[in-house]
């Protein structure tokens, strides 16, 4: 989020905590005002370092709730764990796609916070909880921190160990309204053959290693005229990416470039003999890195979009998968003035877990 105030840090601190019966470890989670800089390893040991993510939408509105997930990678007999969340701005509540298994409790400045109202099992090798967050109505720049502790649950705070995430949130004035209508637009130009068009995304342990690349080879004719303007006039480029469940599609990624823009000092977007391209070392919209459209006859038309970094809006997991794909994934890049293009990939995919979906167009 461009132009925003940077002067109310704020920190969001998590720590999960194991089932025990003694003194130092709470079967029913505590406020963060119970650990030091250590977080949960102040009273938790033995174990092995756990890794632990935090996700969510890294550009908000002021006054926004957003979804955000805390996930721990568990090994051997660490397999349960807990939750603690305090904030020092903004609104903290239970909710989500994995809130289960959470509550409110009173926690630091008069704050309300979210703990585990019990040990969580792991599924899949990992525990994860979601929670809601909603913006401050003043814009700024927002840290979250996180404490994960795998725990093994045998009672005792030992065999038992934490790890350290961390997230920044831009909260700035509301962005435009989305050009990604609810369900995949219609009649979306297509590759002109199988297997020519595809997408990957990586959701990496370390945010900034987070990646998307999509690739639409030998696709149907488009003419330069069709992508409009993006250096000197209106058109804005937005990719929609939408994950069926039961054949009903959902819009689970937005990223959008706008038009014309400085990018590291540079224009965002340069005219090419064929079409446009837009490059952003930055990452400043949406984690994009680079979009280009070339302009060509059937077969020849070809567009290519890269992302990269903690700003990439990345999906919750649907179980211990990146996408349901029940029974597709659908990408399409669209355009503020109407024109789109459009990628099917049908299950099953290439790869589909929790680290990383790739495959290629039906």
């Amino acid at each position: 989020m461009r132009n925003v105030d940077r002067s109310l840090p704020i920190a969001l601190f998590i720590c999960v905590l194991a089932i025990a019966a003694q003194a130092s470890a709470f079967s029913a989670g505590i406020s963060s005002n119970s650990f030091g800089s250590l977080g949960c390893n102040t009273c938790h040991s033995g174990g092995s370092t756990p890794r632990v993510k935090l996700t969510g939408p890294t550009t908000v509105a002021p006054d926004s709730t957003s979804e955000y997930t805390l996930r721990i990678q568990v090994t051997g007999s660490q397999t349960k764990g807990g939750l603690n969340v305090a904030a020092t701005d903004g609104t903290l509540a239970v909710g989500g796609s994995a809130a289960n298994g959470t509550r409110t409790i009173d926690g630091a400045n008069g704050l309300t916070e979210i703990t585990h109202a019990g040990a969580k099992t792991s599924s899949g090798g990992f525990v994860t909880f979601s929670f809601l967050w909603t913006a401050p109505s003043v814009p700024t720049s927002i840290t979250m921190t996180g404490w994960g502790n795998a725990v093994d649950g045998d009672a005792t705070s030992a065999g038992d160990k934490a790890a350290f995430a961390a997230l920044t949130v831009a909260v700035g004035a509301a962005p435009p309204p989305s050009v990604c209508d609810a369900a995949p637009l219609a009649g979306c130009r297509q590759p002109t053959a199988a297997g020519a068009s595809t997408f990957q995304l990586k959701n990496n342990d370390l945010d900034n290693k987070d990646a998307l690349a999509w690739t639409w080879n030998k696709g149907a004719a488009t003419a330069l005229s069709d992508f409009g303007d993006p250096v000197n006039g209106t058109t804005s480029y937005t990719l929609c990416i939408y994950d069926e469940s039961a054949g009903v599609p959902n819009a689970v990624m937005t990223l959008t470039a706008p038009p014309g823009g400085e990018c590291s000092g540079k224009p965002c977007w340069a005219a090419k003999t064929k079409g446009f391209l837009y490059k952003d070392n930055s990452l400043t919209n949406d984690g994009l890195r680079q979009l280009q459209v070339t302009a060509g006859a059937a077969g020849k038309a070809r567009i290519v979009v890269k992302g990269k970094g903690e700003r990439l809006p990345l999906p919750v997991p649907v179980g211990l998968s990146l996408f349901d794909q029940d029974t597709a994934v659908i990408v399409q890049l669209v355009t503020s003035d109407g024109m789109c293009w459009e990628a099917d990939f049908s299950a099953p995919a290439k790869r589909n877990d929790s680290q990383q979906f790739n495959d290629k167009s039906d």
